[in-house]
């Protein structure tokens, strides 16, 4: 079943090995993604070889030199990149170097003769769905392993023994000293699942090791008749809802209201407020995610979908600005945010809203299918038809040509460049 699954680059390497007079073996999460019926993302090789005898067995092929002095190679093999690292145990033994791995589910070995070894029941933890780590100490050597946990168990939907639960909690606070790089990997695998809001809720203390501003958002009240979660269990909802599974629609379903315990009023009625927090809650989430050293592409959807998700769109006009700042594929990724923080609301806001909104979507969908003119690029004239007719560079042309657009907005047939100019024209008398 495995061998037919594997691609032809490894199993040639592994066969150099065992012809060398050397084992060689898959290992790690390749087994454990086939047995799932899943797609490995990766293969990697572990050998009884060192990393001098590899040296030789390989030196006919491409070798990337980095990772020696962890006893790895990387051999590039018809555009693939391919691991080989040497048992890690001190007396270089299979068994010894499964166990020293991370979970029973990653440490199965597989021969090229069919045979699967697994000496931590592993086979048996992936049919019981349990994620189990070999050894506790497993997370002190490497703390990144207990977020490496939370998503495995999120991606798969396994659940974890309680005594692995135990040593995450235990070991939780040496997340503190993580890179940022490292926690943003395994954080971004993590809040795509759709079940990420469950773990969110459930391991918030190690998610606001890294993300403080959790903590503020949690059991605050909104009082407020539209909403029948506190901050934190309707962000985690609106995550929950989010259909379009993409890091930065997530990041920005999580914090969209991060800001609201900052803004928080109370009116003579009892009603809770929360004035500018879209305004504040972009800026807060933004420095949050340049902390976990996200790219400014992630950082800067965040943003623009946080400040936006609690924009009143009432009208086309509205929706043409909208059009502009997001385009026509974003646009819709603050559309399926605004359906999420809707559905996480009280039944007493959706039915309208989630009215309001389809119309919404159906008039964007509407006027890109129609291709309307929406942005100053779409205008019959441009910078240098003003400048003929005696417009001066700079801010009068911008002023003119954002004139004009919302004319041609109001009505797409004045989008001639006759109209365009005539009009140009008199703005300049």
């Amino acid at each position: 079943m495995i061998k037919d699954k594997l691609p032809q680059n490894i199993v040639e390497i592994i066969k150099e090995i065992n012809s060398n007079g050397y084992k060689g073996y898959l290992v790690g999460g390749a087994i454990r993604d086939i047995l799932l019926n899943k797609n490995p993302s990766d293969y990697d090789i572990a050998t009884n070889a060192n990393i001098e005898e590899l040296l030789i067995i390989f030196r006919d092929y491409k070798i990337i030199a980095t990772g020696l002095k962890h006893g790895t190679i990387t051999i590039h093999l018809n555009k693939q990149d391919i691991e080989i690292t040497t048992f890690r145990s001190k007396n270089n033994e299979l068994k010894d170097d499964l166990r020293l791995r991370d979970f029973s589910i990653n440490s199965l070995a597989y021969e090229l003769d069919g045979s699967i070894i697994d000496y931590t029941n592993g086979i048996k933890d992936l049919k019981n769905k349990l994620l189990k780590v070999n050894d506790s100490k497993r997370f002190k050597e490497d703390p990144i392993r207990i977020l490496r946990a939370l998503r495995m168990a999120c991606q798969y939907d396994f659940h974890i023994e309680d005594e692995t639960k135990k040593a995450i909690f235990r070991y939780k606070d040496l997340l503190i000293n993580e890179s940022a790089e490292r926690i943003n990997n395994e954080f971004s695998k993590l809040i795509i699942c759709n079940n990420a809001y469950l773990y969110i809720e459930e391991y918030v203390e190690i998610f606001s090791l890294f993300i403080k501003e959790l903590k503020p958002m949690i059991g605050f009240n909104q009082y407020n008749k539209y909403h029948k979660y506190d901050v934190f269990m309707h962000s985690l909802y609106t995550l929950k809802e989010i259909k379009n599974k993409k890091v930065s629609l997530c990041l920005a379903a999580l914090l969209h209201d991060v800001a609201k315990p900052n803004k928080f009023t109370l009116d003579e009625n009892g009603n809770g407020h929360f004035y500018g927090h879209p305004e504040l809650g972009c800026q807060m989430a933004t420095d949050i995610l340049k902390k976990l050293k996200y790219s400014n592409k992630i950082i800067n959807e965040v943003a623009m979908l946080i400040h936006y998700h609690d924009f009143k769109i009432t009208n086309k006009k509205i929706i043409i600005k909208l059009l502009n700042l997001f385009g026509n594929k974003s646009i819709f990724d603050l559309y399926d945010l605004k359906r999420s923080d809707i559905n996480a609301h009280s039944d007493f806001y959706q039915q309208h809203s989630l009215k309001k909104l389809n119309e919404i979507y159906d008039i964007t969908k509407k006027i890109i299918d129609e291709q309307k003119c929406i942005k100053l690029s779409d205008l019959a004239i441009n910078g240098n038809d003003l400048i003929a007719i005696g417009y001066k560079q700079g801010t009068p042309i911008g002023e003119c040509l954002n004139k004009l657009l919302e004319l041609v907005i109001d009505d797409e047939k004045n989008n001639t460049f006759e109209f365009l100019i005539e009009y140009a024209k008199n703005i300049i008398k």
